[in-house]
């Protein structure tokens, strides 16, 4: 229940062409999207049709819900109100205290209700897509009402919390707000949580799952801790941090080298966002002349990327340069080399490093990255 606003109701003409849009991306991408490999593609456009095509059916429950409520205590609806992503309603009649509560807390519950139930059947069905979907309805509900509407509440945007919060209902305040709590818990728990991230990555990737199930075999067969660091690897790249650094911790216990934990200690660092972190564990491990030349390699090519992604583009050169001297037949290091020497605008720096790449035969050039190879391949190699 919140006081209509010219201003809500003109953000449709944003709304709609978002709906729209995300209709047209929907149907050109539908295989892709409902096929049991859900790229990363598939996940933004699955958000996309929760956020802008499913919620605002949601927002109508939500305000049914208030409208409900309302009638049940013998109240009308004297207004009702729906703009796609918000609404009001305006009652009418003689409420106690508890049945006004009551009432703002019906469109809240009514979409906790919905959150709740699209969770609930996410446990049971097995299409990667469908559970996807499914968890973001559910946190998308939950956490709309929980978190977000909550602090629209708390600034004055929305009334729904503030009134349920200010109503002079102690008891009944109470044992709303321990609910509330709780609530939050769970969408936060469910956001970051290790068991229910696990869970998610298990469900909607399934030749993920079976790769990790597989490796998983092979490690307790074989408990070595090149095994182990297979393992910690796949869970980093599908950024389950939590369980890598245990499966790292226990290659370590059994052996691993300095040089392999460095490398995926700074790959989790540098995926939670924390580049200057990432970047002295490279650094190290790149500077260390006992560790093999290929662990040197791989941590400045990852130096460099630290150094792009904080746009230090003559240092990213450098260090690709020092890759380049541990391993001159390296081509992920020189083609990433000529490529920021062209952006920097060094043209004829660029053009040599493209002819030193040339000048390298097939069959000794070789890319840890085979994607950028086929780059190379089709677009540099005859240009």
């Amino acid at each position: 229940m919140i006081l209509p606003t010219l201003q809500l109701d003109l953000l449709n003409l944003i709304y709609l062409p978002l709906m729209l849009i995300t209709i047209k991306d929907l149907v050109t991408n539908w295989h892709s999207v409902w096929d049991s490999h859900l790229t990363s593609k598939d996940r933004f456009i699955l958000q996309k049709v929760v956020i802008f095509l499913i919620m605002p059916i949601v927002v109508y429950c939500h305000e049914m819900g208030h409208a409900l409520s309302i009638q049940s205590f013998g109240g009308k609806v004297a207004e009702f109100h729906f703009g796609l992503f918000w609404g009001f309603v305006v009652p009418v009649g003689n409420f106690t205290p508890d049945q006004t509560v009551l009432t703002y807390l019906a469109g809240n519950a009514m979409q906790i209700a919905i959150g709740l139930i699209a969770g609930v059947i996410a446990l049971f069905v097995t299409s990667p897509p469908v559970v996807a979907m499914l968890v973001y309805l559910a946190l998308w509900s939950v956490g709309g009402t929980v978190v977000i509407y909550a602090l629209m509440s708390a600034t004055g945007f929305y009334g729904d919390w503030i009134a349920i919060y200010t109503a002079p209902t102690p008891v009944l305040k109470t044992m709303i707000a321990t609910a509330h709590a709780a609530l939050v818990v769970l969408v936060f728990y469910c956001l970051y949580g290790a068991t229910p991230r696990l869970w998610f990555a298990m469900r909607t990737k399934p030749q993920w799952a079976r790769r990790i199930g597989l490796l998983t075999l092979n490690a307790q067969t074989d408990p070595q801790p090149k095994n182990y660091l297979s393992i910690a690897w796949c869970y980093a790249e599908a950024n389950l941090f939590s369980q890598s650094e245990k499966w790292l911790k226990k290659a370590v216990q059994i052996g691993a080298s300095k040089a392999d934990a460095q490398l995926l200690s700074a790959y989790i660092v540098l995926n939670k966002g924390q580049i200057q972190d990432a970047a002295k564990i490279y650094d190290q491990a790149g500077s260390d002349e006992e560790a093999p030349v290929q662990m040197r390699v791989k941590a400045y090519l990852g130096l460099a990327d630290c150094y792009v992604r904080q746009n230090n583009l003559d240092k990213a050169i450098e260090t690709y340069t020092k890759a380049i001297a541990l391993d001159h037949n390296l081509g992920d290091a020189r083609l990433y080399k000529l490529l920021l020497l062209k952006q920097t605008g060094k043209k004829l720096e660029s053009e040599k490093e493209l002819l030193d790449l040339k000048d390298i035969p097939d069959v000794q050039c070789h890319w840890i990255d085979t994607a950028l190879d086929d780059y190379y391949q089709k677009n540099l190699k005859d240009a």
